[in-house]
């Protein structure tokens, strides 16, 4: 925490399975017998113990969700145009 503010992109299992199916070449680190349910459990404890912020974002666009840290975050401040500011890219 020290190096900045921790958010939660807090989704239900469901919808991370079908963002996952719908991208085969994405890795996930699994144990051998470990389940993706097993993951979800033991991350979600752990996003929810250490995290400043949680955006409830199952119905969110990528730009909704955006929107809402942005508004959940009014002390930073983005310079639009500033070409190496995250905020610029797209």
């Amino acid at each position: 925490k020290s190096l900045g503010t921790i958010i939660h992109l807090d989704v239900p299992l469901n919808i991370i399975l079908k963002r996952i199916e719908g991208n085969p070449e994405r890795g996930i680190a699994i144990a051998p017998g470990q389940t993706m349910e097993d993951i979800f459990a033991e991350r979600e404890k752990l996003y929810q113990q250490w995290s400043d912020i949680c955006c409830k974002n199952s119905t969110m666009s990528v730009e909704e969700c955006v929107d809402w840290i942005l508004n959940a975050l009014p002390s930073i401040q983005i310079d639009t145009n500033d070409e190496s500011s995250p905020a610029s890219e797209g």
